[in-house]
């Protein structure tokens, strides 16, 4: 539609050009309406992109206050993380993920220990 649209408002553009005032104006402002409207809409997904969620797979998961282990951050919470629990991406750090819990909290998470998938 943003193609149609288009290429509907500069051959409208273009014919009054070459032909004159006989020419109606309509063609043209409705296909600019048209590619307006639909560039904005592409505009706007381009922007929003692909947006992740996740699920711990992992038994006893424990989240990190920063995103790496072996000690060098605290864990976020007292308890590990169960299986099952659904998270959104905040952050990607490549092996770690800033995930949001469905109760606010944030916390990392390695990404080798979780399974990530597309939400809109």
């Amino acid at each position: 539609l943003f193609l149609i649209g288009n290429a509907l408002l500069w051959i409208g553009i273009a014919a009054r050009l070459m032909i004159g005032g006989r020419m109606p104006r309509w063609p043209a402002v409705l296909g600019g309406a048209v590619a307006l409207i639909m560039g904005a809409s592409i505009g706007a997904q381009l922007r929003q992109g692909e947006r992740l969620g996740g699920v711990v797979v992992e038994t006893a998961l424990m989240g990190r206050q920063g995103p790496g282990g072996d000690g060098q951050y605290a864990p976020s919470f007292t308890r590990a993380l169960s299986p099952g629990i659904e998270f959104r991406v905040v952050e990607d750090r490549g092996r770690w993920l800033l995930a949001a819990l469905g109760d606010g909290r944030e916390t990392w998470l390695p990404r080798d220990r979780v399974a990530l998938f597309a939400i809109n």
